[in-house]
């Protein structure tokens, strides 16, 4: 049977209406702050027993990992299942996708053995893409990700750098990322990818100056598709002074991004900016659950709930290793 594809707003009608009732599983804002001031792993525990998602806990000790894990997989197939003709269900298995392809090429490329890394995907055949590594020669790039994997091959091959081989990653999953958003035709969504792409370049940048790296490598690390020109990175990237907030603004970052910029240069913490990229995507979830139907509506509630859970998951390993309050505060992700 052939999927239909959903190609326009109206194709979404139902799933969306089936969403809103999803929408009763995310935590109240009662139930978050609970397991904010919980002092304890066992107290956080408990609350998330007594959670919607404790219908995933055993009565026995499964761990906790185990049940957010199934709980994220879980939330995939059910949309899965509401849109299976969607290019929406791509993009909420690409982040998975391109950490498999990063295990596989130092298993293959550097001999290390971490195959307990790798995420068993419907997307992909983990096994044909190994084998297109030990074998590139059998490569067509005949997928998205099959390209990434051609990409790491021709330059290990020329260079032998471990080094660049996650940066040719990334690239291949933002590339990717871009390409499924434009399928969507949502605005929104592409907007969403473009302020995560000139965040994701500015804390590289950040990162790499503080260690000096050569300024090719920046030009070689940097992501496509964002607002800020390229041009302008690389400039700010050799000039001596860091550009402020504001000026930032001037070069097309958004007024999110110019806000943490600032405080980031402030308090000299490229910290800062990642936890403002990930907030900032739980502002532009809301945003789009405000759509009466759409691409958006599905997207809001993986957004949502993806970022719920891998709170969940920092706040027990947080409590686990003895984290303090404020600590534990810094780690999560609070729309702001």
């Amino acid at each position: 049977m052939t999927l239909k594809t959903c190609t326009k707003p109206e194709d979404y009608i139902f799933a969306s209406s089936r969403v809103r009732m999803y929408d009763k599983r995310l935590l109240s804002r009662e139930e978050t702050a609970q397991f904010m001031r919980a002092e304890s792993y066992e107290e956080a525990l408990k609350l998330l027993r007594e959670s919607a998602y404790g219908n995933r806990l055993d009565s026995g000790d499964l761990s906790y990992e185990d049940s957010l894990s199934r709980e994220a997989e879980r939330l995939r197939l059910e949309l899965g299942e509401l849109v299976p003709g969607s290019p929406l269900l791509r993009l909420m298995y690409l982040d998975d996708l391109y950490h498999d392809l990063k295990a596989l090429v130092k298993m293959v490329l550097l001999d290390l053995d971490l195959a307990y890394l790798l995420v068993p995907l419907d997307i992909a055949n983990l096994t044909w893409l190994q084998n297109l590594l030990e074998r590139p020669e059998l490569n067509r790039a005949e997928t998205p990700e099959e390209l990434t994997l051609l990409e790491v091959s021709r330059d290990y091959e020329k260079h032998h750098d471990p080094e660049r081989l996650e940066l040719i990653i990334d690239r291949g999953l933002y590339r990717d990322k871009q390409a499924v958003a434009e399928k969507l035709g949502s605005s929104l969504i592409l907007d969403w990818l473009r302020e995560q792409v000139d965040f994701i370049n500015l804390i590289i940048l950040l990162r790499m100056r503080r260690v000096k790296k050569h300024p090719d490598w920046y030009t070689f690390a940097m992501l496509e598709g964002g607002r800020i020109d390229r041009k302008a990175l690389e400039d700010i990237y050799m000039s001596p002074d860091l550009p402020t907030g504001r000026r930032l603004e001037e070069l097309g970052a958004t007024d999110a991004i110019s806000k943490a910029w600032q405080k980031a240069l402030e308090e000299n913490r490229p910290a800062v900016m990642e936890k403002a990229r990930d907030e900032q995507s739980l502002v532009k979830a809301e945003e789009a659950a405000k759509f009466t139907y759409g691409p958006e509506v599905l997207f809001a509630y993986y957004l949502q709930r993806s970022l719920e859970i891998q709170n969940l998951r920092t706040l027990m390993m947080a409590l686990r290793n003895g984290m303090s309050a404020e600590e534990r505060r810094e780690h999560l992700r609070i729309k702001p």
